[in-house]
């Protein structure tokens, strides 16, 4: 399994490369006066050459990589309770179908303790209790 991982990483990696490759020479033919581009972003449909000019971009941007290197430095330091807790509230927190789910499920706790505490309240005032 963990051949096989490193194995896609390495392909990634080649895929990226390539895509840089692709640029260069899309810009020395723009320079040179080649005429038409071969890759023009608004005919560009196929979503894997728009991945990888994202992940081109990624590996580009020295900002990214300072921020990526600067939040694993960051998780590395964490103790592993507070590590737990973070993934734990990035999975939860992730994405915008867990937060509606999330606020639901806490209104309807808070609707089930409100309306029991209402009926406690009420059952044991007018002396239904019996013991």
């Amino acid at each position: 399994l963990q051949a096989q991982v490193e194995a896609a990483e390495s392909l990634k990696t080649d895929n990226t490369k390539l895509f840089e490759k692709m640029r260069y020479l899309q810009s020395y033919n723009n320079r040179a006066g080649g005429g038409g581009n071969a890759y023009n972003r608004a005919n560009a449909r196929d979503l894997d050459l728009e991945a990888l000019e994202q992940r081109y971009e990624a590996s580009v941007d020295p900002f990214r990589q300072f921020s990526r290197a600067e939040r694993q430095r960051k998780l590395q330091e964490m103790s592993p309770m507070e590590r737990t807790v973070y993934v734990v509230a990035k999975t939860v927190l992730g994405t915008k179908e867990m937060r509606t789910f999330l606020f639901f499920y806490v209104l309807a706790m808070h609707i089930l303790v409100f309306s029991t505490t209402y009926h406690w309240s009420h059952s044991s005032a007018t002396g239904c209790d019996v013991h």
